[in-house]
């Protein structure tokens, strides 16, 4: 199994904004399989993922000077985890999918004013996901789906020559609920579409970063949502492509940007 993504985010919450670039990409596949005569079904198995970010980093306050760019700095984020996962179809059409992930960080800080600093940090998440797919006679199925994520992320202490920045370690929530309309057409099997929507709210607290003793923590929204579509198409018996496309906006209208997948999932 196979899959690469990327997206754009732009923030403009309070006086500190940021646009970001992102993608990924991921390889993986089964190790374990184990099928009932019931039709209940397990897939488990490993998966590494690389990833980056570009972020250009902007202060609003500079905009009040006659030619001066808002523009401060460009980071530069690298990621590099490795997984596991465990899926279980049940007879009933429940499913419920658990996965687990270490990643490796890399972080370069690039400052207009010729400073720069590089950070290290490890990071785990831990993700629970259950749906349930109700099926209807004309080919379409609507799919409630919920989820609940948990990060642990450390970051090691950094110096650019101006200012220390202390080492962060925060645990962090996230949960989702929504769920996806689609078609499954059995005389067209090629292709089956969907539309997908979803509401997202962090859970604890804000992370915060302290800069030569000033502590610092941005007012960004805990709550957002997100519309999207995508498909999944038949390559062949035993391989198929996928991609969507997601657009995500918080609900205090400070944050929004895209995101998109496009992969290929092949079976042995």
């Amino acid at each position: 199994m196979g899959r690469i993504g990327g997206g754009e985010t732009k923030s403009s919450a309070d006086r500190f904004n940021y646009d970001a670039d992102t993608w990924f990409a991921q390889l993986g596949g089964d190790l374990y399989n184990k099928f009932a005569e019931d039709g209940t079904r397990v897939h488990s198995g490993v998966f590494a993922t690389f990833g980056q970010v570009s972020t250009s980093a902007k202060d609003s306050a500079r905009g009040i000077y006659k030619n001066r760019s808002t523009t401060t700095g460009k980071i530069n984020s690298k990621g590099y985890g490795f997984g596991a996962y465990y899926t279980s179809y049940f007879s009933n059409d429940v499913y419920l999918d658990t996965v687990a992930q270490y990643t490796h960080y890399r972080n370069d800080y690039n400052s207009i004013y010729g400073s720069d600093a590089t950070q290290n940090g490890d990071g785990i998440t831990l993700s629970v996901e259950a749906g349930k797919p109700f099926k209807y006679t004309n080919g379409l199925y609507l799919e409630p789906q919920v989820q609940l994520m948990y990060q642990y992320l450390h970051l090691d202490a950094t110096n650019d020559g101006i200012a220390y920045v202390k080492s962060t370690s925060d645990n962090s929530g996230l949960a989702r609920i929504g769920g996806r309309l689609g078609y499954d057409s059995v005389k067209t099997s090629k292709a089956h579409p969907y539309l997908t929507a979803n509401v997202l709210t962090n859970i604890g607290r804000s992370p915060d970063v302290t800069v030569s003793s000033v502590r610092m923590n941005q007012n960004y929204s805990d709550q957002w949502y997100e519309l999207g579509g995508g498909f999944t198409g038949d390559i062949t018996k035993n391989a198929s492509l996928y991609a969507d496309m997601k657009y995500q906006h918080d609900f205090e209208g400070n944050m929004h940007g895209f995101a998109g997948n496009l992969g290929v999932r092949v079976n042995w």
